[in-house]
């Protein structure tokens, strides 16, 4: 089964390291920044990054 690039995230979805949720879009990852009152700006693995801090 092949992933269209729009849902792969532009990666293939082969080199995944550690839990990725699939779901979280770079748009939700800032909601939940926010509300965490941490910074919002940056790439979407970034964010993630800042995430588990």
């Amino acid at each position: 089964m092949t992933l269209s690039p729009a849902l792969a995230g532009g990666r293939r979805r082969t080199r995944r390291h550690g839990k990725v949720h699939a779901g979280l879009k770079a748009k939700t990852l800032k909601r939940m920044l926010k509300a965490k009152g941490k910074k919002t700006t940056g790439k979407k693995s970034t964010l993630l990054k800042r995430l588990k801090e």
